[in-house]
């Protein structure tokens, strides 16, 4: 379970550096541009697809262990809950990567066809992976660390609470940002940084710092016992 945390902290870290690092890439939001960079270095995002597909998987064995260390079927509401956020930052990620993996050779083929449908082909996997489903895998991911970072203060392991401050405020920026699209921070462009601080250093330093925790000796009894011992 340790292991798997790491792992996945460590693939989701390798996601921004294979798609923007190791071959820069235009735009986003510009399918053209897009377009060219995927036939030129696709084999990045292809990558980055490969890393979202397998974090997913690690994702569930660490929800589904740390769910077992509090006590399994008998474990609070807040804990199954968060299992659940977990869970769906797992299909979240692995969607994504699925449609990523596949987009190079579809594409291709489509433009082979028609330029201009491969453009708006590129757009939906863009819309549906990177806007949509890779913020859903965010979120629920988030969701997570804040609820089990609570469940770990209370049962006496402090330094738990420190893994739910930016994710808290990650949650928190995208419920106001839905509500009020148009604030201050975002003209300002910190809600943006602290999004992108997120997802590419906040949740995959998360992940590896609890699966260190988990390595520590004594960790996994005294979070059970805390388990135990509170309910």
């Amino acid at each position: 379970m340790a292991a798997a945390a790491i792992a996945a902290g460590l693939l989701l870290a390798a996601v921004p550096l294979l798609e923007n690092v190791l071959a820069p890439r235009a735009e986003t939001d510009d399918p053209a541009a897009s377009m060219a960079w995927i036939e030129q270095a696709g084999l990045s995002y292809v990558w980055s697809g490969v890393a979202l597909m397998t974090a997913g998987p690690l994702l569930v064995v660490v929800a589904l262990g740390v769910l077992r260390i509090l006590g399994g079927a008998a474990a609070s509401l807040a804990v199954w809950s968060a299992t659940v956020f977990a869970l769906l930052s797992a299909g979240g990620y692995i969607v994504t990567g699925a449609l990523r993996q596949n987009a190079r050779g579809t594409l291709s083929y489509i433009a082979a066809m028609n330029p201009d449908w491969a453009e708006s082909a590129y757009l939906v996997v863009h819309i549906a992976g990177t806007q949509a489903l890779y913020v859903v895998g965010a979120l629920g991911l988030a969701g997570w660390f804040v609820v089990i970072g609570i469940v770990g203060f209370r049962r006496g392991i402090r330094g738990m609470l420190a893994l739910t401050v930016f994710p808290a405020i990650f949650l928190l920026g995208q419920l106001v940002t839905g509500i009020l699209p148009v604030v201050a921070a975002d003209e300002l462009g910190i809600s943006w940084f602290v999004h992108i601080a997120v997802l590419v250093v906040v949740l995959p330093a998360s992940l590896i710092a609890v699966g260190c925790l988990l390595l520590r000796p004594g960790f996994t009894a005294r979070f059970e016992a805390g388990s135990a011992s509170r309910g």
